[in-house]
């Protein structure tokens, strides 16, 4: 938070079975010191173009620090993370952010409303 107002990121979550999900960012990011004066997040989604179908997630985040799994989630990525870590995930810079779901709220269109699933 800046004052008292969020601060809203696009990231690029790699989701896993168990609806945890990994961002890949830098260590020393503001969001990473935010997140840990405050591991309270919110994510939203949103189908284009018009945002029929959309699921909000709100959970709480930590780094992770530890080198096997920044292995293992480096290896889930879906877009090239070496054009931003270019010694691979021995990269110092290397941040991993795990999200750990508490609600997801979604719905499947406009018409049917909104459903909440509580995970935790």
């Amino acid at each position: 938070m800046r004052g008292d107002a969020p601060v809203i990121r696009s990231v690029s979550p790699i989701v896993e079975d168990d609806l945890s999900m990994w961002i890949v960012t830098f260590a020393n990011a503001d969001k990473v010191k935010e997140i840990r004066k405050n591991p309270n997040v919110c994510l939203h989604f949103a189908s284009l173009p018009d945002g029929d179908q959309g699921a909000t997630v709100r959970g709480r985040a930590a780094l992770v620090e530890d080198k096997d799994t920044k292995r293992r989630v480096w290896g889930k990525a879906s877009y090239d993370l070496a054009g931003y870590f270019p010694e691979g995930p021995e990269s110092k810079p290397y941040g991993l952010l795990r999200i750990v779901p508490e609600t997801i709220a979604w719905r499947e269109n406009w018409e049917e409303g909104q459903h909440v699933h509580r995970v935790s």
